[in-house]
């Protein structure tokens, strides 16, 4: 009898391929036999997320530390910071008991907002890293955040959200990213003008290349907004702005001007402040798309100041609006509103109807969509 005809192990190490978010199916199949175990295990431990008391994260430390084998397979590092143990406490373990790890990429996410009191990237381990992701860190100022970026010199893409700065010191240490790095950003509390060297600087060297901006708009804050739009024009394709209260004739001639820089934009969300007058959002809005930009999609969430009434939308003016989007080309048009506490099918129904009654050139173009921002059923 001829002996059983056996798969090549390119061929078994590309079907366990497929199961790479499968964990129960990896550690079974790395059980069967040695030639299936290396592929298995370079999925199981791919992913390396510390989510635990301080005391069960040093024990699977040790762990790891007693199978260096595995600590080459470690190509993401995910730390969920519990309250219990800290970034930096935790930043410090790492280098302490696996120095040989070598992550690609990392994310750092804080359940509640954490203040980074040191600099948690100097360790060797994070010299590899290509894509860092951060939730919920508090920095002293820009000027810390860039100090602590800075020995990411291989890093290609950043994502901080929020990115929350205790003051307005400016960043001084400009990037020093060795490749162009794919940066988005959620600023808080309007510290646009405290980052907003560091992107300029990034921009001239071409190693930042911001994609998403999240900001407050201020009147102080107006100049750093134009330096960051132009010096990012090329690369910018999300931007969110928070409206102030007060917008003045200067106050929308300088954000059209800005914008009117923006070359690559796709997605144009604006939220406004509570009390914000509802024609002056709406002729805001307009206007940056008449004189400025053509984004394919515009969000206005109108929650804090548009609520939906049984009989349409109140208060605003959305025949400017409608024509202006619809002249732009704009492939998608989306509002969202408040609506009810007892919210039922039939009143969705009717504000819909309002929403198209309301902006007619867009809804007979398919271009228009509605999303309430509270949405309770009642039988």
């Amino acid at each position: 009898m001829s002996a059983p005809r056996r798969l090549p192990p390119e061929l078994t190490d590309r079907i366990i391929d497929f199961l790479w978010n499968d964990r129960t199916a990896l550690r079974t199949c790395s059980l069967v036999c040695t030639a299936w175990r290396s592929a298995s295990q370079y999925h199981l431990f791919s992913l390396l997320a510390f989510d635990s008391a301080p005391q069960d994260v040093e024990r699977r430390l040790r762990g790891l530390r007693d199978s260096p084998h595995l600590l080459a397979h470690v190509r993401v590092l995910r730390f969920v910071d519990s309250g219990t143990l800290a970034w930096d406490r935790f930043a410090r373990a790492l280098y302490d008991m696996l120095p040989a790890v070598r992550p690609a990429g990392a994310a750092f996410i804080a359940r509640q907002q954490h203040v980074i009191a040191t600099l948690p990237f100097i360790a060797p381990p994070y010299a590899s890293l290509q894509s860092l992701v951060l939730r919920g860190a508090i920095f002293g100022s820009a000027a810390h955040f860039a100090l602590a970026v800075a020995p990411l010199r291989g890093l290609r893409h950043l994502e901080v959200d929020p990115l929350l700065l205790a003051n307005d010191e400016p960043a001084i240490v400009r990037p020093q990213f060795d490749h162009a790095c794919t940066v988005r950003v959620t600023l808080v509390d309007g510290r646009l003008a405290a980052l907003a060297p560091w992107i300029e600087a990034g921009g001239r060297r071409g190693n930042v290349q911001l994609r998403a901006l999240s900001a407050a708009l201020r009147s102080e804050n107006l100049g750093a907004f134009d330096t960051t739009l132009r010096s990012q024009a090329d690369s910018l394709w999300m931007l969110r702005v928070t409206v102030p209260t007060l917008i003045t004739a200067e106050f929308r001639e300088a954000v059209c001007s800005s914008m009117s820089s923006c070359r690559v934009l796709r997605i144009l969300i604006f939220d406004p402040e509570a009390s914000i007058p509802d024609y002056d959002f709406i002729e805001l809005i307009a206007s940056v798309i008449r004189t400025a930009v053509h984004p394919a999609r515009l969000v206005v969430n109108t929650a804090a100041l548009c609520h939906v009434r049984h009989d349409g939308f109140g208060g605003m003016d959305w025949e400017q609006l409608d024509d202006a989007a619809f002249n732009a080309g704009m492939t998608t048009v989306q509002i969202s509103a408040d609506t009810p506490q007892e919210w039922n099918a039939q009143f969705e129904t009717r504000a819909r109807a309002a929403l198209v009654n309301a902006m007619p050139r867009l809804a007979r173009a398919g271009r228009l969509t509605f999303v309430p921002t509270r949405k309770t059923y009642t039988a």
